[in-house]
C-alpha cells in the first residue's frame, strides 16, 4: 500500500503537512483490511518528523530496523531516529547500511564508492548506542 496509489500521477509531489500526513497514516494503519500478516514492513522517509513521528506513537511496533548509507548527514538523521525510538521505547533491531560498496560483474572485485567519505563507520558507531 502507498500513499502514491492515492494521487492523480504517479509523478505528483505529496504536499501535506503534519495534520493531514497524520491522519494519513492512522487511516492506512486502521481501515485498509491487511488479514492475517506474519510481518508489517513499513519504509519509511528518513528523520524524526511527522510520518516516522506518528507511525512510532500510533501504531504497535515490535522493533526498528535502521537503513543508511555510509554519509555523515545519512549518519547524523540515523542517529537521530535511534534517539526518537529509545525516548519512545520502541526496540531497536539493528542496522543496515546501503550502498557502502558494490561487485563489479565481471571481475567480482569488491569496487567501495560512497564509504570512503565517512570510512565505513556507521555499524561501529551505531554499536554503543544500542
Amino acid at each position: 500500500m502507498s500513499l502514491n496509489l492515492l494521487l492523480e500521477h504517479e509523478d505528483d509531489p505529496v504536499i501535506w503537512r503534519g495534520p493531514l500526513m497524520r491522519q494519513a497514516v492512522r487511516q492506512f494503519w486502521s481501515e485498509v483490511i491487511w488479514n492475517k500478516l506474519d510481518y508489517f514492513i513499513l519504509d519509511l522517509p528518513p528523520g524524526t518528523g511527522d510520518v516516522p513521528l506518528t507511525v512510532m506513537q500510533s501504531i504497535p511496533i515490535n522493533g526498528l530496523i535502521l537503513v543508511s548509507t555510509p554519509q555523515d548527514l545519512v549518519y547524523m538523521e540515523v542517529k537521530k531516529s535511534l534517539k526518537m525510538a529509545n525516548i519512545l521505547q520502541i526496540p531497536v533491531l539493528g542496522s543496515i547500511e546501503n550502498m557502502s560498496y558494490l561487485i563489479c560483474p565481471e571481475c567480482r572485485k569488491k569496487l567501495i564508492y560512497l564509504a570512503r567519505v565517512v570510512g565505513n563507520r556507521l555499524p561501529e558507531k551505531l554499536t554503543f548506542l544500542f
